[in-house]
């Protein structure tokens, strides 16, 4: 019987502990199965298999394939990415997804079939494992066979774009012939244009050591709504976020976990709030990061204030944008439009800053 195959593999896999590989294959279980709900793909129409570091699964016939190379690959990026934002290198997951249609045996004990095998060998191939080493701020790249790309992606259903896809040949035992490999960064499609759209986002007078992202936020927390919410604004305006989230309770934590963020970062946003201002994890964090940078902090520094609360300590005096009770329109409106003027380097806060001087 014909179905879809869906290999998934997770980079560097076999490279952690045991703690470590079983939170990725609970956290790979859990993306998976969002993607597919999100998409709307019954989920007795998907079978998957355990392969240690990722997943073997086929799709019945009965869902177009195109709709799993389109919608389900997009759903499982967005997942993907919420997924990653509040992790560290050693947590965050990376994926190669490849894809393939033909007749499946299923039995008891799992999979069989030429399908089965030529998915197991593309997501897996040498030169398809070079493409997420050669972009490492991207999480997933999906991989389609020869077959597959004619059947749907040349075809252009459901908006695929073959221009979005790379020729890759692959040479290994048990296959041998063509794949297709797209790599979506979170950035406009490819093109001269794009880039420098891409580049003009945000204006940065500070060098950043290394490539990575427009915006860290940090936040306690109990506050991960807030920066949730405030990267989905953000990457709406086509800026890269990452998150860094500190449990406001005791307990281990890396300090300089913030200042390496920060130093891959353009600007940090820090969400406001007692929780934050309270948290033994985030002054730790500041502490060592103000004294990596003493000098250039303040001016890559943004607090967005979200809950009533006083900064004091490393925190005191640099303005912040105030979002606190106001709807999410106006949240939002206000959050993105000082955002752009502090960036320019001409901010000026909607309210007054309270007067630091003595009363009456």
């Amino acid at each position: 019987m014909p179905y879809t195959v869906l290999a998934l593999d997770a980079v560097r896999f076999s490279q952690h502990g045991t703690l470590v590989q079983l939170a990725w294959r609970r956290g790979l279980r859990e993306v998976v199965d969002e993607a597919l709900e999100r998409t709307g793909i019954p989920a007795d129409a998907v079978r998957l298999q355990d392969r240690g570091d990722g997943f073997l699964g086929v799709v019945a016939a009965g869902i177009p394939k195109a709709r799993i190379a389109a919608d389900f690959v997009r759903e499982l990026r967005i997942a993907l990415r919420a997924y990653n934002r509040t992790r560290n290198d050693t947590g965050r997951v990376r994926l190669r997804v490849a894809l393939h249609h033909g007749d499946v045996i299923i039995d008891d004990t799992g999979f069989a079939g030429q399908p089965t095998v030529v998915a197991a060998r593309l997501v897996d191939a040498p030169p398809v494992r070079q493409v997420l080493q050669d972009i490492p701020s991207e999480d997933l790249a999906l991989i389609v066979s020869d077959e597959l790309y004619a059947s749907t992606v040349a075809e252009r259903l459901r908006g695929l774009d073959p221009g979005e896809f790379r020729k890759v040949e692959v040479e290994v035992p048990k296959f041998s012939g063509t794949a297709w490999v797209q790599v979506q960064v979170q950035v406009p499609a490819a093109g001269p244009s794009a880039e420098t759209e891409r580049a003009g986002a945000v204006t940065d007078d500070t060098p950043s050591d290394a490539p990575g992202w427009d915006f860290l936020i940090s936040a306690a927390e109990p506050d991960e709504g807030w920066a949730t919410w405030i990267a989905w604004e953000l990457e709406a305006h086509k800026y890269r976020v990452h998150i860094e989230t500190w449990d406001v309770l005791p307990g281990s934590h890396v300090v300089g976990r913030l200042n390496d963020a920060i130093v891959h970062s353009k600007r940090t946003l820090v969400v406001l709030s007692a929780n934050y201002l309270q948290a033994a994890q985030v002054q730790a964090e500041w502490q060592a990061a103000w004294q990596a940078d003493p000098n250039g902090m303040r001016r890559k520094l943004i607090p967005v204030r979200v809950a009533e609360c006083e900064p004091d300590g490393l925190l005191r005096g640099i303005v912040h944008i105030d979002l606190v009770g106001l709807p999410q329109e106006a949240a939002a409106t206000r959050l993105v439009e000082q955002l752009k003027r502090s960036v320019a380097g001409g901010y000026r806060p909607s309210d007054p800053p309270r007067f630091p001087g003595p009363k009456g």
